[in-house]
């Protein structure tokens, strides 16, 4: 007797399960209900209980957010503010400068694809160096590029809080950032087209 033909459904219900069952333990930051690591999907940042009992099960956490919670907690901030910035060691790359905005794990190390969304948030609040997480002086430098001009055109912009346009909300415990632009009078200043300053300053949060 042959088996079955994997059906569409079939196919579906696997990726689902491979979705939401991560393959990077993390012991540092174990379920809050039953205890056991939770396993870690370092592509998407979701933390998830993949022990089947526990009523967690497969339910979704922002790595940055377990973080912040498990030093809330007591445990040590694998990636603290300051300078000189904690180093990665790479194989391939040497020594890399970890920034402050990225979440680090004991299991998986630094999450390059990925940004602490909460201190991303804190940065605009309080006017925060991204790499380092301490106070930014306060004319920030930012790189802006053309309109149409080739990536590595780009050119250093001095900007100050005045001369950004701000919308949308910030709360840093959900992640929730605003969206700054330069406002016309500060891109006419540096030497941009007011009229696509939103397009063409680069890392502006």
């Amino acid at each position: 007797m042959t088996s079955p033909e994997p059906t569409t459904a079939d196919a579906l219900a696997e990726a689902r399960t491979v979705a939401v069952r991560p393959d990077v333990p993390c012991a540092d930051l174990p379920c809050s209900d039953c205890g056991k690591p939770r396993l870690l999907d370092p592509a998407t940042g979701q933390l998830c209980c993949g022990n089947w009992r526990c009523s967690s099960l497969a339910v979704p956490v922002p790595i940055w957010r377990a973080l912040d919670r498990a030093v809330a907690a007591g445990a040590s901030d694998l990636c603290p503010a300051g300078w000189p910035r904690p180093l990665h060691r790479d194989p391939r790359h040497g020594a890399i400068a970890v920034l402050w905005v990225t979440p680090v794990t004991a299991a998986a190390g630094p999450l390059w694809n990925l940004v602490h969304g909460a201190r991303l948030a804190r940065a605009q609040q309080a006017w925060l160096c991204q790499t380092c997480g301490t106070p930014a002086p306060l004319a920030a430098v930012c790189p802006a590029l053309r309109r149409g001009a080739a990536a590595g055109s780009a050119r250093a912009v001095t900007v100050t809080r005045a001369g950004i346009g701000i919308a949308g909300y910030i709360a840093p415990e959900l992640g929730m950032t605003e969206r700054w632009t330069l406002t016309p009078a500060a891109a006419i200043a540096a030497g941009l087209d007011p009229t696509h300053a939103d397009e063409e300053l680069h890392d502006d949060r």
